[in-house]
């Protein structure tokens, strides 16, 4: 496995504790990784995206965590569709409550684009952090250490590489930003 793969590793096996940093976690999770969708009855679907192996097991596990969820949500599979494809679960609508309050989905609990960012309130503090590590299993890589530190973060949106950098540069860490 590479340096960031064995990195990606062991930030998988981290999980928050305390409901502030696992809604924060969380919310990473689901604006880099995963598809939301109307599921009616004030239910979402969320789709998780594949290709971000690490990151898969670990959102299940917080949304299991946070929103207290185990047999309400449902798992509908396809014939023919391999572990590759996108995985969705509906979940109950105490999920959709949580996703509100995140600001990740409108008031009305529709689902809107979403450019990558986070409602401000989840970057105060000690939540940055773990932003931060959420944003790396996610988005991030890095160098092998041997030969010098070089961390990348692949942003889908301008706003959220801004966010990041800003989020970085309280941390006193100078970032910049390239297109790609």
């Amino acid at each position: 496995m590479s340096f960031s793969g064995d990195l990606k590793a062991e930030l998988e096996r981290i999980l928050p504790s305390g409901r502030t940093a696992a809604e924060t976690a969380l919310a990473v999770l689901l604006t880099n990784t995963a598809g939301l969708s109307d599921a009616g009855s004030g239910s979402v679907r969320v789709c998780f995206l594949p290709g971000i192996r690490a990151a898969l097991k670990k959102r299940f596990t917080l949304i299991l965590k946070t929103v207290n969820i185990s047999t309400d949500c449902c798992l509908p599979r396809e014939n023919g569709k391999t572990e590759e494809d996108a995985v969705g679960f509906v979940m109950p609508p105490r999920f959709t409550d949580l996703l509100r309050d995140l600001r990740i989905i409108r008031e009305d609990g529709t689902v809107g684009e979403n450019d990558g960012t986070l409602y401000r309130a989840l970057l105060d503090g000690r939540r940055s952090r773990w932003y931060l590590r959420e944003m790396f299993l996610c988005t991030g890589f890095m160098n092998d250490p041997k030969q010098r530190y070089h961390v990348e973060f692949r942003c889908f949106s301008e706003p959220q590489a801004g966010q990041l950098r800003d989020v970085l540069a309280e941390h006193g860490v100078r970032a910049g930003i390239t297109r790609r």
